[in-house]
């Protein structure tokens, strides 16, 4: 089982995020792919938060072509018809991870991408929380959450190599994955990708349940020296 790291990436830096609502700065993108370097994790996924404004997707283009990292990187936030080209052309990733594309039915350039590199570039985001009972969905283009219905995990499955599982709440905190949300999800454990609270004790439990990887955060990361494994 793999085990990677997310960075958020806002205003051209990275920060730490809470609860997928607050977002707090704290430093370069070069100064974290160095330190998670050190680490030597097995994948690194960058998530954009410039998707409302184009220009502003462009420009965390730019700082992360001007950055140096040996780890291979999956970068999302923002992809469309008007971008996907450019994203193809100058960005050093070998997969793109699409949430509102794949809510929306919007899925050219995600076709796009794949007719180039292959279905196992494709990576998708679900930003979960349990409200009432019920699964539900973060749709970042339209800025609120909505039902999981089985037309939206379809449409995961049909064009997803592999789909993180984002535990919303849990999100910056040390409270742990919520493994409930996973009751109802109707993909294959080695299609699934843990992520947000995630501590020691769940690595252990996603490889016992057979995950793809986990994406952990910095704490998890720093704890004895970055024996997570």
């Amino acid at each position: 089982m793999r085990v990677g790291s997310n960075l958020i990436l806002k205003d051209g830096f990275v920060c730490q995020s809470h609860n997928w609502g607050l977002y707090r700065k704290i430093g370069t993108l070069q100064t974290s792919l160095n330190a998670l370097s050190r680490y030597r994790i097995d994948e690194i996924n960058i998530i954009s938060l410039s998707y409302q404004k184009n220009e502003d997707l462009i420009n965390d283009i730019k700082i992360l072509t001007n950055c140096f990292c040996p780890t291979p990187i999956t970068f999302g936030g923002g992809i469309n018809t008007e971008n996907y080209k450019i994203l193809l052309k100058e960005l050093p990733a070998e997969r793109y991870s699409f949430c509102s594309s794949l809510v929306e039915n919007q899925v050219k350039p995600i076709e796009e991408i794949m007719s180039v590199l292959g279905r196992q570039s494709i990576i998708g985001v679900m930003p979960l929380k349990i409200c009432r009972g019920e699964i539900r969905l973060f749709n970042p283009k339209a800025g609120l959450f909505t039902p999981l219905t089985d037309e939206i995990s379809s449409s995961y499955e049909e064009f997803c190599d592999e789909i993180v599982i984002y535990d919303v709440s849990s999100d910056g905190l040390k409270s742990g994955f919520n493994f409930k949300l996973l009751e109802n999800i109707p993909f294959r454990s080695e299609k699934i990708i843990l992520s947000g609270g995630i501590i020691n004790s769940d690595i252990s439990i996603a490889q016992e349940i057979g995950c793809s990887a986990v994406y952990v955060d910095n704490s998890v990361l720093h704890y004895e020296n970055g024996k997570f494994r």
